[in-house]
């Protein structure tokens, strides 16, 4: 529940710099694993949605959406496996557009024009989950630029050790 309201507060570009929950936060979403495990989830929904059949597919998979913005997908998978730094606000969205339910690779469960609800874009969704992981200098999770990644995050050292032990139980 915790690292769902912070990577909502990294997706909408709140310096991790300034907490050091976030900041945590941050390094964990720019980890090597997060994203190749991001950049897998984008890359394995392209081809479900490209396959003719599959018995374990969602239904609620909207697999037009996806093999008509298979290119940026892919593009976006790439840029998350690539050594480059990256700023965690993509990376955070990146995230969110593969795990939110309720986002634009899935089919709604119910009518959203009629509620007066527009459905979200996956090309707009995409697109800005790809631009927002170019690294802004006080964002990014280079060490040299932003002088946080690869050391502790601002703050006590005892809380530090609180926040990643509090992160690992929530898990």
């Amino acid at each position: 529940m915790r690292r769902a309201l912070l990577d909502k507060q990294l997706a909408g570009g709140v310096d991790a710099v300034r907490d050091p929950a976030l900041a945590l936060r941050a390094r964990q979403l720019c980890s090597k694993g997060t994203r190749r495990s991001i950049a897998s989830a984008l890359a394995g929904l392209v081809e479900m949605a490209e396959e003719d059949a599959l018995p374990y597919e969602s239904p609620r998979l909207d697999r037009h959406a996806i093999t008509e913005q298979a290119p940026l997908l892919l593009m976006l998978a790439q840029r998350l496996r690539a050594d480059a730094a990256v700023d965690p606000r993509g990376v955070a969205l990146a995230r969110r557009l593969v795990s939110d339910h309720g986002g634009p690779i899935y089919r709604p469960e119910v009518d959203l024009p009629r509620l007066g609800v527009e459905p979200r874009s996956l090309a707009e969704e995409a697109g800005t989950a790809l631009e927002a992981l170019e690294p802004m200098p006080s964002h990014n999770c280079d060490a040299e630029s932003s002088g946080w990644h690869g050391a502790a995050p601002p703050g006590p050292p005892n809380l530090i050790r609180k926040l990643q032990f509090t992160y690992y139980l929530e898990k």
